[in-house]
C-alpha cells in the first residue's frame, strides 16, 4: 500500500534489508487477490479478519515477528471548524487510549 510504504521500508532498513518491490497497489483487496493467485507476498498495516478474497481464493495471514516501530497516529480536523462536543470527547478518548 503506497501510504504504508515508508513505514514498511523503515522496518526493513532497521534490520539492514532492502526488499525488491515488484508492484504496489492502493487497494487492500487487490493486494490480497494478487497474493491468492500466486503473485508473491504482501505486507498490510491492518489485519483483515477473513481469509477469502473477492475472487473466492484464500490467503493466510501471519504476524510479522520482532518488535516493529510504532505507527505514527495523528488526529486531524479542519482549522476552520470549531470542535463539537463529540469531537472533543473523541479526542480525549483517543489520547487516553493510545496517547495521541
Amino acid at each position: 500500500m503506497p501510504h504504508s510504504r515508508g513505514y514498511f521500508l523503515s522496518l526493513f532498513r532497521n534490520v539492514g534489508a532492502h526488499p525488491e518491490i515488484a508492484a504496489e497497489t492502493g487497494s487492500i483487496e487487490m493486494l490480497r487477490s494478487l497474493v491468492a493467485n500466486g503473485h508473491g507476498v504482501g505486507l498490510l498495516a491492518t489485519d483483515v479478519p477473513y481469509d477469502l478474497t473477492y475472487d473466492g481464493r484464500s490467503v493466510i495471514s501471519r504476524p510479522v515477528a520482532g518488535a516493529p516501530l510504532p505507527s505514527r497516529v495523528v488526529l486531524i480536523r479542519s482549522a476552520r471548524v470549531r470542535p463539537t462536543s463529540s469531537m472533543t470527547r473523541f479526542t480525549a478518548l483517543t489520547r487516553e487510549r493510545i496517547g495521541v
